[in-house]
């Protein structure tokens, strides 16, 4: 599912303060499972909202109300 470029800046952080998170980690390879079906997940929420809302890409709205949703959740919030 493509990223709306309004959406792009703040997807963007939210994947890399994650992955920032997940590097700080003493054993960030023993995480890695953890982050990844968290963020794999997430992107699966994000994709199904957006067909519900029958959108073409997800929007910066979207994005908020997964997030909302989801967070905390381990490394990206």
């Amino acid at each position: 599912m493509p990223i709306a470029e309004e959406a792009r800046p703040t997807y963007e952080r939210f994947v890399q303060g994650g992955f920032d998170e997940l590097m700080a980690q003493a054993d960030p390879e023993a995480q890695l499972p953890i982050a990844t079906a968290r963020l794999e997940n997430f992107t699966s929420e994000l994709a199904t909202e957006t067909r519900r809302r029958t959108l073409t890409a997800v929007t910066l709205a979207v994005f908020s109300t997964i997030k909302d949703r989801a967070c905390p959740m381990w490394p990206f919030c």
